[in-house]
C-alpha cells in the first residue's frame, strides 16, 4: 500500500507552491492521482481516499455527510471538495 507516497505527495506539495497552486484546481481523486503520477508518486484513488478518511476521522471538528462523500470523490461541487481536502492537508501539517 502506498499510503506513505501520499502523505509523500502532501510533503512535496507543502514544499512547492506550484504544485500546491496545481492540487487546489483539482477537481476530484482521480484528478489528484493523475497529478502525483506526473511528479512521480505512485498511488492510486482508493490509498488516496484511504489517507484523506484517516486524516478526516482524526479530525476534531466532524464533517457532515455531504462533506465525507465529496471526499471520496461521490458528490458536492468540485471548488468545495478541493477547499476541504486543502484545508485537511493543512491541518496535518503537510502545509508547513
Amino acid at each position: 500500500m502506498s499510503k506513505e507516497a501520499v502523505i509523500d505527495f502532501f510533503k512535496a506539495i507543502a514544499a512547492d507552491p506550484a504544485m500546491h497552486a496545481q492540487l487546489g484546481a483539482a477537481d476530484s481523486p482521480s484528478t489528484v492521482v493523475k497529478l502525483a503520477k506526473q511528479k512521480g508518486f505512485e498511488f492510486n484513488e482508493a490509498e488516496y481516499a484511504a489517507v484523506m478518511e484517516e486524516m478526516t476521522a482524526q479530525d476534531k471538528e466532524e464533517l457532515d455527510d455531504s462533506e465525507l462523500k465529496a471526499f471520496a470523490g461521490g458528490g458536492g461541487e468540485s471548488q468545495d471538495w478541493a477547499e476541504r481536502q486543502k484545508k485537511l492537508i493543512e491541518r496535518y501539517g503537510y502545509d508547513n
